[in-house]
This record gives C-alpha cells, structure tokens and sequence, in this order.
C-alpha cells in the first residue's frame, strides 16, 4: 500500500469529502467520495470492470483519512467501493 501522496499530485478539498486531484501534465479530475465517483475515464473502465476505484479516488481517501491511525488496504477499499456499487444498482 502507498502511504505517501506522490508530489506529481494536487488535491485540493472542496468541502463535502468532495475533492479535485489535479495531475502533473495539468488534467483536473472531480472527486466525490460521498458517492465514490471520479470524473476520469479510468474510474468508469475500472467501476465497469471490477467495481474498482482509480488512483485519484485513492488519492482522497488517503486525504480524508490523514488524521486516521488506521487507512483502508487497497483491497479493503475496492471491496468496499464494489459492496457499496452492488447495493447503488440492485
């Protein structure tokens, strides 16, 4: 698990655990972990796929979580997020 966010990175708290992650080349990406969704493309190939969350989602949960003694796994993470997917469209 990566603990530390990498410096290529920008997150910027929007209030509403909503986030936007900018990259190093300038692409700007809107974060809602209220309903664990991100504008990228890689999220909707990965949320189609397995129910998995992009980097970015990841990125801000490690900031919502940064006062936390104890963060999510990655594999915990995903199979919240694909639990939480499942029950938005049973």
């Amino acid at each position: 698990m990566r603990t530390a966010i990498p410096s290529a990175y920008v997150v910027v708290e929007q209030g509403g655990n909503c986030f936007t992650i900018r990259n190093a080349s300038g692409a700007e990406y809107d974060v809602d972990l209220n309903r664990n969704t991100c504008s990228c493309s890689d999220f909707i190939y990965r949320k189609e796929r397995d129910g998995g969350a992009c980097k970015h989602i990841e990125l801000a949960v490690r900031m919502s979580k940064a006062d936390s003694k104890r963060a999510e796994s990655r594999d915990e993470f995903n199979a919240r997020i694909k639990a939480e997917i499942e029950n938005d469209y049973s």
